[in-house]
C-alpha cells in the first residue's frame, strides 16, 4: 500500500429506504461493465483469486484485494495489503466507511457502492446478458468471448503465463437437423453446452463460437493441462444423450488446441487459427477426436 494511504472513519448510517433495496457493486469501467454484484452477505471478499465471494478477473487486481463488511447500520470497506491499493472516491484508504453512490477503485476497476431496487438489479442484469451470452445456450456469445481474450492474451503475454484456446464443434450436427429436426438440434447445442460448462473454472471462457462450433479460453493453463481437459471433454460428449421424441440422440466432438507456449501469436485472430486449423485435421482423421502442435505433423 502507498504511504498515502487514509482511513476514513465517517461511518454513515443507512436509512430506512436504503435498508428496502439491495446493496450492490456496479461496475463502472472494466472488463465486466455494466455488471452488478450483490453483496449478500455480512463480510464479502473481491479479487482475483478463484476463492472469493466476488471475483473480478482485471488488470492490478490483487488475489485477495478488499473486502466489504455490513454493520447493523452501515457499510465499510478495507483494502486487504493490496498491491496497487483501494481508492474510494479517488483517495486511498486502508479502510473507509461506504456511503451511497461511492466510487471504488481496485486496479483497473471502477465500481459504484449503491443501494439498488431489485427490480432495477433484474434489469440490469438482464441488459448485460443479452450483451455477453448467446441466447440459446446461455454461454458466452462470440463477441465477449473475442473481447475477453484479446485482454487476456495481453496479460499472459506481459505476465510470461500460459494460456491455451480449443475449438470443438459437433460432428455430423447436420444429420441431427435433418434426421430429427431444428428443435432437436437446439436441445443438444444446449445440452452438450451446459455438461461442458461443469467442467470449467469460474475464470475460464466459454462461448457459442459458431452454429455448432465452441471455443474455450484456459487462463494460466499449459497445453499439456489444456490436451487433458480436451480428452474429458471428448469423453463426456461420447457418453452423453439427448433425448428427443422418447429416442437417445448421440453427437461426439472434434476439437483443436492451440497454446501460447507452442507458437507465437500477435493477436487472438491468430491464436484461434492454429485452433481451427488443429479443428479442421480432427475431422480429416476420422471425427471425435483432439489434434494440437504434439500430434500433428
Amino acid at each position: 500500500m502507498s504511504e498515502t494511504t487514509v482511513v476514513k472513519s465517517n461511518i454513515a448510517q443507512i436509512s430506512d429506504e436504503e435498508k428496502k433495496k439491495i446493496p450492490c457493486l456496479v461496475v463502472l469501467e472494466g472488463s465486466h461493465l455494466g455488471e452488478v454484484f450483490k453483496i449478500e452477505e455480512d463480510s464479502v471478499v473481491l479479487g482475483r483469486e478463484q476463492g472469493c465471494h466476488i471475483v473480478i478477473l482485471e488488470e492490478g487486481v490483487s488475489r485477495r484485494h478488499a473486502r466489504v463488511d455490513c454493520h447493523e447500520d452501515s457499510y465499510t470497506i478495507s483494502d486487504l495489503d493490496s498491491t496497487n491499493g483501494t481508492f474510494v472516491n479517488g483517495s486511498p484508504i486502508s479502510h473507509s466507511a461506504l456511503n451511497d453512490g461511492d466510487k471504488i477503485q481496485m486496479g483497473d476497476v471502477l465500481l459504484r457502492f449503491s443501494f439498488e431496487d431489485s427490480i432495477d438489479v433484474g434489469h440490469q442484469e438482464n441488459l448485460r446478458n443479452l450483451a455477453m451470452r448467446d441466447p440459446l445456450t446461455k454461454i458466452y456469445n462470440r463477441r465477449y468471448f473475442m473481447d475477453m481474450l484479446n485482454r487476456e492474451i495481453s496479460y499472459a503475454q506481459r505476465s510470461n503465463l500460459p494460456l491455451t484456446c480449443m475449438l470443438f464443434d459437433l460432428d455430423h450436427f447436420k444429420k441431427i437437423n435433418d434426421s430429427y429436426g431444428h428443435q432437436a438440434g437446439d436441445l443438444v447445442l444446449q445440452t452438450v453446452a451446459q455438461r461442458i460448462a461443469k467442467e470449467l473454472r469460474i475464470y475460464d471462457a466459454f462461448a457459442r463460437y459458431g452454429g455448432e462450433e465452441f471455443a474455450i479460453m484456459l487462463r494460466a493453463t499449459a497445453l499439456d493441462n489444456a490436451l487433458i481437459l480436451a480428452e474429458r471433454i471428448r469423453s463426456i460428449v461420447e457418453k452423453l444423450s439427448t433425448q428427443v421424441d422418447g429416442k437417445d440422440v448421440k453427437v461426439t466432438v472434434s476439437l483443436g488446441v492451440a497454446s501460447l507456449q507452442s507458437g507465437q501469436f500477435s493477436s487472438p485472430d491468430d491464436l484461434l487459427r492454429v485452433a481451427d486449423r488443429y479443428l479442421y485435421q480432427a475431422k480429416e482423421k476420422g471425427r471425435n477426436r483432439i489434434c494440437s502442435v504434439r500430434n500433428v505433423e
